[in-house]
């Protein structure tokens, strides 16, 4: 009689368990949600009240490193057409650096490259190009710091978001 009684009370906590570990991983999806919508609302309500590139770019600066803990670098096209960095952080990007070629080339296909891709993946940086409605604008250089989650596909996901708005800002 008691071993029935154990059996089933066994299955109930085994139950109430798995139903309590769903609702708390639900509740963190809703979290990382809110966060995100939270952090696009800033940015596009920022951005477009700025007025001039310089304060746009500080103000992706700003969000970029408060959202993703990383610091950031824009290129943009100069004379001759040629990548020439417009906004870069301390310790970001350095004229010689090889990662300007990384940076060429997610200029020159289109396509997100660097850390974290299959694109150059030994780049100090992720290099994201900006577009706006009418085309290419620059290209976005994120570098990571060790809290730094670009790796998810959310954190991708909402990185390119912010990248598309920025670029939208600046053309």
């Amino acid at each position: 009689r008691h071993t029935v009684t154990f059996v089933v009370m066994f299955i109930v906590a085994v139950v109430i368990s798995y139903l309590t570990q769903r609702i708390r991983a639900q509740a963190d999806g809703a979290r990382q949600s809110e966060r995100r919508t939270a952090s696009l609302y800033a940015v596009s309500r920022e951005l477009g009240l700025a007025h001039g590139r310089q304060r746009l770019l500080e103000i992706a600066d700003r969000q970029i490193r408060d959202v993703f803990s990383a610091k950031v670098a824009v290129m943009m096209p100069g004379t001759g057409g040629m990548l020439e960095a417009v906004f870069a952080e301390e310790g970001t990007l350095d004229a010689s650096d090889k990662d300007l070629g990384v940076a060429e080339w997610a200029w020159l296909n289109q396509r997100t490259a660097g850390i974290g891709t299959d694109t150059l993946p030994s780049a100090r940086a992720l290099f994201v190009p900006l577009k706006g409605s009418r085309g290419r604008v620059g290209v976005l250089a994120v570098y990571p710091s060790a809290q730094t989650r670009l790796g998810e596909p959310d954190e991708r996901q909402l990185l390119d978001t912010f990248a598309g708005l920025v670029g939208s800002a600046l053309e």
